[in-house]
């Protein structure tokens, strides 16, 4: 599905130009994963600014870390620079060279790296991109299992605090992204808290995905489930005849707030799928869409939307 109709849809105008002073601009991208032709396209079309990418560690140094390959993201770079198109880099899903034990047997691309062993490719991804990409995201999602196999402190110590420091003394003018955690499953809120209050002095943009339904959107979508505000900004609370009967975990802008971090804050995921063509699953898309740009306005400390994705099929 391609954001341009949407967007316009949604917003009838263009999507940077929002009627908002200089200084109040919001960013807004696209998932494109390693999308040089299509993803890039569409974001461009749609008049945005940003692109996310997966540079996989795993397709840059399948063999070893000797011989690094850059020539399919060089492609992808370059391409959304000449759009006109900022990039942000997620640096992540590592080799079997590099893999510390396959603990769910489901491959090497959710390992934990061997200790030592991602700071140096960090080192090499910044170096090689130099003038050309600023931002990186130091993993994907590390609080699930399906991208990431280790506890919150084998991220801490193998991930972010070596990946981090290893941008920031490669790149001067270089900001960390993280943690780029999901808020799904029943441990997020705990595993954002274990990261800001170990790390926070690392990260340079807070990152986080919500996906989640609005309370306008009916029953299911906040009135019986967390719906899109409760985990971004106010754990959802239910009482009978004064007693809690369900607390939700706390989302993450109270998580940033409890331990004092007022970086900005990027949602480098956010969005709905529809199936093409089907107009009832286009127009909620639309909704949810909409209503995503409008929550982010009237917030100032939420910078940036990257939605997820440039293309549902």
């Amino acid at each position: 599905m391609f954001l341009r109709r949407l967007l316009a849809t949604a917003l009838g105008l263009s999507v940077i130009g929002l009627a908002m002073p200089a200084a109040a601009e919001k960013g807004l991208g696209l998932n494109v994963h390693q999308s040089a032709d299509v993803g890039l396209d569409v974001t461009a079309a749609a008049t945005l600014g940003w692109v996310r990418i997966d540079l996989n560690w795993l397709d840059v140094a399948p063999v070893d870390a000797g011989s690094p390959d850059y020539a399919r993201f060089d492609a992808l770079v370059d391409g959304a620079l000449a759009r006109g198109l900022s990039v942000l880099a997620v640096v992540g899903y590592g080799p079997t060279w590099a893999s510390s034990g396959d603990t769910l047997g489901d491959g090497p691309v959710n390992d934990v790296p061997i200790d030592g062993a991602y700071a140096p490719f960090v080192t090499d991804v910044v170096q090689h991109f130099a003038g050309r990409v600023t931002h990186y995201e130091l993993w994907n999602e590390p609080n699930l299992d399906v991208f990431f196999e280790g506890s919150v402190d084998d991220y801490l110590s193998r991930v972010l605090v070596p990946g981090a420091d290893a941008v920031h003394a490669a790149c001067a003018e270089c900001r960390v992204v993280g943690p780029s955690l999901a808020t799904i499953g029943d441990d997020y809120g705990v595993f954002f808290d274990a990261v800001l209050a170990a790390a926070a002095d690392r990260i340079d943009i807070v990152s986080g995905h919500a996906y989640a339904g609005f309370p306008e959107d009916g029953p299911g979508s906040g009135s019986t489930s967390d719906s899109f505000y409760n985990k971004l900004e106010s754990h959802r609370i239910l009482e009978v005849g004064g007693t809690v009967v369900y607390e939700g975990q706390l989302s993450m802008k109270e998580v940033m707030d409890a331990r004092g971090v007022q970086k900005p804050f990027w949602l480098t995921e956010a969005g709905r799928e529809a199936v093409l063509g089907d107009a009832t699953e286009e127009a909620h898309q639309t909704r949810h869409y909409r209503r995503v740009l409008e929550a982010m306005l009237s917030r100032p400390w939420w910078e940036t939307t990257i939605f997820y994705e440039a293309f549902d099929e």
